[in-house]
């Protein structure tokens, strides 16, 4: 049964000329968006982190994503967000009173 609502809507947008929404539809459909956005938001970050070594910036991105998911995108996808800047914060918070002598 969701399986045909996906095909359905995939479907639509193929006919509407709009392949990426239809693509994105498939994956949110499947897994939910919760899950759809953070591991859009892991393999963004992972990259970052493997290139920059530096969990600061991995830190800032996670608080500009995780505010811009709030903003643009309501329901289940907004706890996203919030989960995301708040580890931004926690890291930022934790490099603050921590400094390096207690994880590096």
């Amino acid at each position: 049964m969701v399986l045909s609502f996906v095909a359905e809507n995939f479907t639509q947008h193929l006919v509407d000329g709009s392949l990426i929404p239809g693509i994105l539809d498939v994956y949110t459909q499947s897994m939910g968006a919760p899950v759809f956005y953070g591991l859009v938001t892991l393999a963004i970050t992972a990259v970052f982190y493997i290139r920059t070594q530096s969990i600061e910036f991995v830190a800032g991105i996670w608080i500009l994503i995780g505010g811009t998911l709030e903003v643009s995108l309501p329901g289940p996808v907004l706890s996203v967000g919030k989960i995301l800047m708040t580890l931004g914060f926690a890291v930022f918070f934790m490099r603050l009173f921590l400094g390096r002598r207690a994880y590096g």
